[in-house]
């Protein structure tokens, strides 16, 4: 038996928008498995003999054609949320996305997005422009097509940007990218930008007055050099005021962590004093030949803060829950401990 999601509650389902999809599952006569052709993260490659070489392993069949493909596009991904349908990332069919802006820009910009999941966004006068989704920004064919869509925007619309807007991350691939640009620069703080986005979202063409945003992520660079993501912040766009934080633990490892929920589950085991469980969990990890290492080594590591930056993300903090309670202690692909908690929550409660 195949598992598809295994895991999750939920699967996606792509209906077909190709007259030879139809004909291709009519003629199949079962369930078949789709996939971008990309690794994870990437952006999806358009020369079918890489797709071939690279994704050899996971794939059994590959469906190609003649005709060149000028530039890549990933299919949108949607979920219903309280009965409406919501974009998780936007793509193929939807993207190229114009919208209205609230007040007239003094001169075009662009902004280049995050380091994960990237978007790019170009602005003018009233309009703002919102590129497909490109990926994330670790691999050197994630900045290639990453410029190419800088360059297409551009020419797509006529309009060339005499500004950046990027994250204050230093280490953002795409901030390193637009600081060597020579154009006037503006860093925005990583959760300045998701509050104001929410604003946008929210209010439309009118965002009077101050708001309070939760903005809970994974992590986000703060306006102190430590790593945000369980925030309150006061204001609006352009004025936002940090007023409350969950309260931060140290992260061993640091990005590691992402990808290794235990880790994130052993320091608050550290920080509440929960010693035994700390070791119990290293000691579990080390007889399934996780990588956990020595348990004195990483508590001595942990009390000198020793590649330690503190947090306060939430992310974090449903890592560690997934990891404490047996769900996911290390992670195969980004938020694997959550989701799968997430489907664990939703399910009947047994008798």
């Amino acid at each position: 038996m195949l598992v598809v999601a295994p895991g999750l509650g939920v699967v996606g389902v792509m209906l077909p928008y190709s007259p030879l999809h139809h004909l291709l599952l009519n003629a199949f006569g079962a369930a078949l498995v789709a996939t971008s052709a990309n690794l994870s993260g990437e952006p999806v490659m358009t020369d079918a003999a890489s797709v071939e070489q690279r994704l050899g392993g996971v794939a059994q069949a590959f469906l190609h054609h003649n005709r060149p493909i000028v530039r890549p596009a990933d299919d949108p991904v949607y979920r219903t949320i309280r009965g409406r349908a919501r974009p998780l990332r936007i793509g193929r069919g939807n993207a190229p996305l114009e919208l209205r802006l609230p007040v007239e820009l003094d001169r075009p910009v662009l902004a280049v997005g995050g380091h994960m999941k990237n978007t790019l966004c170009l602005a003018w006068g009233g309009r703002a422009v919102i590129s497909p989704h490109i990926g994330d920004m670790g691999t050197a064919r994630s900045l290639e097509v990453f410029e190419q869509l800088v360059a297409d925007l551009q020419s797509l619309y006529g309009v060339r940007a005499e500004a950046l807007i990027c994250d204050r991350h230093p280490g953002y691939a795409t901030t390193r990218w637009a600081q060597r640009q020579r154009l006037p620069c503006v860093e925005v703080q990583h959760h300045a930008a998701h509050a104001a986005a929410l604003v946008g979202e929210q209010a439309g063409d009118s965002a009077p007055g101050d708001w309070l945003v939760f903005t809970w992520d994974g992590v986000g660079y703060g306006s102190d050099g430590e790593l945000w993501g369980g925030e309150a912040v006061h204001g609006g766009p352009g004025r936002w005021r940090r007023v409350a934080s969950m309260r931060p633990f140290r992260l061993p490892g640091g990005e590691r962590a992402g990808r290794e929920p235990w880790r994130s589950a052993v320091s608050l085991a550290w920080e509440l004093g929960r010693h035994a469980e700390a070791r119990r969990l290293v000691a579990q990890l080390r007889e399934r030949a996780d990588p956990a290492g020595d348990y004195d080594l990483l508590y001595h590591a942990w009390q000198r803060g020793l590649n330690m930056p503190h947090t306060s993300a939430v992310g974090r903090l449903f890592d560690a829950a997934a990891a404490l309670t047996g769900v996911c202690r290390t992670a195969s692909f980004e938020g694997q401990g959550p989701m799968w908690l997430e489907a664990l929550a939703g399910q009947p409660a047994r008798p």
